[in-house]
C-alpha cells in the first residue's frame, strides 16, 4: 500500500504527463508559485506600507513550505528516480542532481537564519540567493530542457564568449 502511494506522489511530482490531471495541475500550481514568489522578491526590494510588507511574509512562509513539502516529497520518491540503487544511494544521488541543488538553494536563504545568527550582510546576500526559485522553472518548462542540450554542446564557444566579454567589461570598467 505504502509503495501505491509512493508512485502516485512519484507520477504527481515529476513532469505532468498528457491526461494526468493531477501531476498537470502540481506543475501549474508550482509554476504559478515560482512566478508569485520571484514577484514578491521584487516587490519587497521597495519601500513598501507594512501591512503589504506583512502580506509578503505570509506569502512566503507559505510558498516555502510548499517548496520544502515538494523538495521533501521527491526526496521521498528518490528510489524510483533512481530504481537501480539502494534507497540511501538514491537520497544522495538526487540530493547531488542539480535540480535538487537549485530547489535546496531557492528554499535555503529562508531557514538559515532560523539555524545560525548571521550578520546583516551575510542576510542580504542569502536573500539574493532567493532569485534561484528562477531556476526552479528548469523543471517544469520543455524548451528550458533544449536549452541545457545546447549549452553542453557550444560549451568551448560559450566559454571563450564569455571570457572576450568579461575582458572587454573589465576594460571598459578601468
Amino acid at each position: 500500500m505504502k509503495k501505491k502511494y509512493q508512485i502516485r506522489i512519484f507520477e504527481i511530482i515529476e513532469q505532468g504527463k498528457k491526461g494526468d490531471t493531477s501531476s498537470i495541475l502540481f506543475d501549474w500550481i508550482i509554476m504559478i508559485l515560482i512566478v508569485l514568489s520571484i514577484v514578491s522578491i521584487v516587490i519587497e526590494s521597495y519601500e513598501i506600507s507594512d501591512s503589504l510588507h506583512y502580506f509578503l511574509k505570509i506569502f512566503e512562509i507559505i510558498s516555502i513550505s510548499i517548496f520544502t513539502i515538494e523538495y521533501s516529497l521527491r526526496i521521498y520518491t528518490a528510489k524510483l528516480l533512481f530504481p537501480e540503487n539502494t534507497m540511501p544511494k538514491s537520497i544522495v544521488k538526487f540530493i547531488l542532481s542539480p535540480m535538487a541543488i537549485i530547489d535546496l538553494l531557492a528554499i535555503l536563504p529562508f531557514y538559515i537564519p532560523f539555524l545560525i545568527t548571521v550578520d546583516l550582510r551575510f542576510l542580504r546576500i542569502l536573500r539574493l540567493l532567493r532569485i534561484f526559485r528562477l531556476l526552479k522553472f528548469g523543471r517544469y518548462v520543455e524548451s528550458l530542457k533544449g536549452l541545457k542540450s545546447i549549452i553542453k554542446s557550444k560549451k568551448e564557444e560559450l566559454i571563450i564568449t564569455m571570457f572576450l566579454t568579461s575582458m572587454l567589461l573589465f576594460m571598459a570598467a578601468t
